[in-house]
């Protein structure tokens, strides 16, 4: 069955242009003229080659239209094009493709390319005519869709382009640019970015600039940066409650427009509750109480400098505490004590603080006295996130500092200020993140030897050091009944830690990374032979991650595969593991209520193994990475044998092609695929 306008192409070979060509060379022989022969054979050949191809990929570009796939197709008509400028089948070929997507002037102009190409005499002259004139009639009955549709899916249409296809809209119409301009879903949020030109939402300000509420200036056109800047002097944006200003949009403040932009966010007092600042190191600078003292109401404060916080603070003390402040994140080349504790002591309310570039000594000031409220603390946490407030840290009540995170690998100092802090917040700790050593500090096992986490529910960490932290880390919980979620990495002493879980109550989460001790496989197979079997536990044992662990095994995994509670499985780089072992576990799972698992680095994973897995009809996502081994086979038996699927991630798998992904994508709701 055909679409309408686009008839089936011919399926045979036209060798009617070739002709005169051809009959040249007989001409050519009888006349002893061999070269000229030689040459006229020559030419009639590549004739003959180039029809031949121009016609296949004409066919493939009518099969590939069918399929809705039109770059490919318009891609492989074009070619027919540069191939045989001077035949009608590629200019109706591609011209068909354009109606058939509804872009009638491109069509027109194809056609009419044709024809002034295209010889009269040639058998399809005609068909170019007929489209046309098909296309031409389109063309003037198209019908504006969005002019005739409710307002409230006008909206939502409107709402889910980009900023570009919104800036296009606008040029389309008077009744496009009234629908763009007062749609207010559209402008919610709204970047500022030029790129390497002057960004053209920027004229339009005095229109959306009441809609916004989220702002992102990050232009390095003056112009841009201007518009931006008189919208916020005159209240335009009105309802305006989180501003983010970049390094672009920052380098165009200096001494002589300081003051202006001082008064500029001033003015968005009223509703700004979250201020983004990102300073770069040879600008004039807005300090940190330039914009406590004028922005009352602020929440919310990301700051971010190239240069000692000192020289950022301002004037401090202000003469109003500031009690609305929550929530603040400092980066700076250096922060120390004294640069930091006069805004803690204005801001008292703190209840989220998040300070990278800190001198050790800067704990020392985290406490009662500072940050009577804090509740997060992220301490040189570099690239790791830090996870944001969530309503039950804001509201009325208050216990204590209950979550810590730290990528602090520093010397002795920095180790002692940690534990001195995790020691003096130890009765109200929920979750700590630290990644932290401390060679060349025995004495501190008998300094700290009463750290105790009443109250701790996740602990990761990761040390090189097997004397301090970990000894001090694991006898801190060895008689916690709170701890739900454990990530250890680098791990020295296995059969201590499992010593531990096994006296404390079964875990929910358990994540172990870079363990390859000994005596490790056979302790793992205790924990798990032991979890497997403990009916007195109110907590189910429901997500294990094993990560280049040497010293997981076929028999850990057969100890595992005995816990029916799992859900989320994650197995990466386990170099002595077999593919017995990984095709038997898989088996295991099956009828088993897992809906995630994660497979990553293992050579052993090949699509025999990825058949086996695809028995296990419970799973709703998978996500696979640098299998090297896999095919596109294994791809298409998973996505047509898990009823469930509804993710799929596929990382670095070498060997999967592109028609096994679209298979994919049409099956699965969700795929992802990365290929670095």
């Amino acid at each position: 069955m055909t679409r309408a306008g686009t008839p089936f192409p011919e399926y045979h070979l036209d060798f009617d242009s070739v002709k005169n060509t051809f009959s040249k060379v007989r001409i050519a022989i009888d006349q002893c003229s061999y070269g000229q022969a030689v040459d006229l054979a020559s030419a009639t050949i590549c004739q003959i080659q180039q029809l031949v191809l121009a016609t296949v990929l004409n066919h493939r570009a009518y099969a590939r239209g069918m399929q809705g796939k039109f770059d490919e197709a318009i891609d492989d008509a074009q070619r027919v094009i540069n191939y045989q400028p001077t035949i009608a089948m590629g200019y109706l070929q591609l011209g068909n493709l354009y109606r058939m997507q509804g872009k009638q002037s491109r069509a027109i102009d194809t056609f009419e390319t044709g024809l002034r190409c295209v010889s009269t005499d040639n058998s399809q002259y005609t068909l170019m005519i007929e489209g046309k004139e098909a296309a031409t009639k389109q063309n003037e009955t198209r019908v504006d869709f969005l002019a005739k549709l409710p307002l409230e899916i006008v909206d939502d249409i409107i709402a889910l382009l980009s900023q570009e296809h919104k800036s296009a809209c606008v040029d389309v119409s008077t009744v496009w640019r009234r629908n763009v301009l007062r749609c207010s879903k559209a402008w919610v949020a709204l970047t500022g970015d030029d790129g390497t030109g002057d960004d053209p939402l920027s004229n339009l300000l005095p229109f959306i600039a009441p809609h916004v509420e989220h702002l992102t200036v990050n232009t390095s056109s003056d112009y841009v940066w201007q518009r931006y800047l008189f919208g916020m002097r005159n209240r335009k944006f009105s309802k305006i409650q989180s501003l983010d200003l970049r390094e672009s949009a920052m380098k165009h403040i200096t001494m002589d427009t300081i003051t202006p932009v001082r008064h500029s966010l001033y003015r968005l007092g009223s509703t700004l509750t979250k201020v983004v600042l990102s300073h770069s190191m040879d600008q004039a600078t807005i300090t940190i109480s330039d914009i406590l003292f004028g922005l009352s109401s602020l929440k919310c404060l990301v700051y971010r400098a190239i240069r000692k916080l000192s020289d950022s603070m301002g004037n401090f003390p202000l003469p109003i505490p500031h009690d609305a402040l929550v929530d603040v994140q400092l980066h700076a080349e250096t922060i120390t004590q004294d640069a930091l504790v006069p805004l803690l002591q204005h801001c008292s309310k703190i209840r989220r603080l998040v300070i990278d570039g800190c001198d050790a000594n800067v704990l020392d000031a985290i406490d009662a006295n500072n940050c009577p409220n804090l509740t997060i603390l992220g301490y040189n946490t570099f690239t790791m996130s830090t996870p944001g407030l969530d309503q039950s840290d804001i509201g009325p009540g208050y216990s204590g500092l209950e979550k810590f995170f730290t990528m602090n690998r520093g010397d002795r100092q920095s180790v002692i200020a940690i534990l001195s802090l995790i020691r003096r917040n130890m009765a109200t700790l929920k979750e700590i993140y630290t990644n932290t050593s401390a060679r060349e500090c025995n004495d501190l096992l008998a300094t700290y030897a009463d750290l105790r986490l009443e109250k701790i529910e996740k602990l990761v960490f990761l040390s090189y050091d097997a004397t301090v932290i970990q000894p001090l880390l694991l006898s801190s919980i060895s008689s916690s009944v709170t701890l739900s979620h454990l990530s250890v990495s680098v791990s020295y002493d296995v059969p201590e830690l499992v010593n531990i879980l096994l006296g404390i109550p079964r875990l929910a989460s358990l994540s172990l990374s870079n363990i390859w001790n000994a005596a490790a496989p056979a302790k793992l197979v205790e924990l798990f032979e032991t979890y497997a079997m403990d009916n007195q536990s109110t907590r189910a044992f429901t997500s294990i991650r094993l990560r280049h662990c040497a010293s997981v095994t076929d028999d850990v995994l057969v100890a595992l595969s005995q816990i029916h509670s799992l859900k989320n499985i994650v197995l990466i780089g386990l170099r002595n593991v077999s593919a017995n072992g990984i095709d038997s576990f898989f088996r295991s799972l099956s009828g088993k209520s897992t809906t995630y698992i994660s497979l990553g680095e293992l050579d052993i994973i090949t699509d025999d193994r990825i058949t086996t897995l695809s028995d296990v009809k419970s799973l709703r996502c998978i996500h696979m990475d640098g299998l090297s081994y896999m095919t596109n086979q294994g791809i298409i038996t998973m996505v047509d044998q898990i009823p469930l699927l509804s993710s799929l991630t596929l990382d670095t798998c070498s060997l999967i092609t592109e028609s096994a992904i679209q298979y994919a994508k049409r099956k699965v709701r969700n795929v992802i695929v990365n290929t670095l």
